[in-house]
């Protein structure tokens, strides 16, 4: 029983598991590096290097999902860019905090916020701006009220 028991445990599988935590869009938004209302031109996955060298993994959870996009309009911006890079990504599964932006067809638009690391836009589950009374499921543009943008554009950090 008791080998049955270390050797369940040595093969237990890694679980990860995204959990985001409520506060209110003037809060997301001063988190956040940037904001923007962008249009999706298109979307690719990025794999994870070690795979290609012969690890054995589940699933590629390093890989991210990698957007070319078009900013339609920034709210907020790191203050060393003059403008946007555009390209954004994410983790590739929404387990690890990854956006899945269920994109029916091109040209979609989304409002995304997200980080700027390495000097690449990042974003996830977590960092997306919302209004209070308001948790859009799929962060499409056409799904906020029409006057959130006006209270974006009027938020002070």
């Amino acid at each position: 029983m008791l080998s049955f028991l270390v050797l369940s445990t040595i093969f237990l599988p890694v679980v990860y598991g995204c959990s985001c935590y409520w506060s209110p869009p003037q809060k997301q938004f001063c988190d956040a590096d940037w904001v923007s209302h962008v249009r999706i031109r298109s979307s690719k996955i990025l794999s994870d290097q070690s795979s290609k060298e012969g690890r054995l993994l589940v699933f590629d959870q390093l890989s991210d999902r990698v957007f070319d996009v078009e900013h339609i309009e920034v709210f907020k911006r790191p203050s060393n860019l003059t403008a946007l890079p555009n390209t954004l990504s994410t983790k590739l599964y929404e387990s690890l905090c990854g956006l899945n932006l269920n994109l029916a067809n091109k040209d979609e638009q989304f409002l995304l916020a997200g980080r700027l690391v390495d000097k690449q836009l990042r974003f996830d589950l977590c960092s997306q701006v919302a209004p209070s009374d308001y948790y859009p499921k799929n962060y499409r543009w056409e799904a906020y009220p029409s006057d959130f943008p006006e209270t974006l554009r009027a938020i002070k950090c």
